[in-house]
């Protein structure tokens, strides 16, 4: 008996869900950094972070 089509069915299903979970996390970091840049743009800066951007 042979289980082929189960297999590569399951194994096409994870490398869709693990390439949108790649996306999804390329995407948000983008959003973050765009929405830190407007913070910092607007004068707001990280804590624990001097001006010349050595971390204290």
């Amino acid at each position: 008996m042979s289980h082929i089509g189960f297999i590569a069915a399951a194994y096409a299903i994870t490398a869709i869900v693990l390439a949108g979970l790649v996306a999804w996390v390329i995407v948000d970091g983008r959003i973050q950094q765009a929405a830190l840049g407007e913070l910092e743009r607007r004068g707001i800066r990280r804590t624990g972070r001097q001006r010349g951007g050595e971390a204290t």
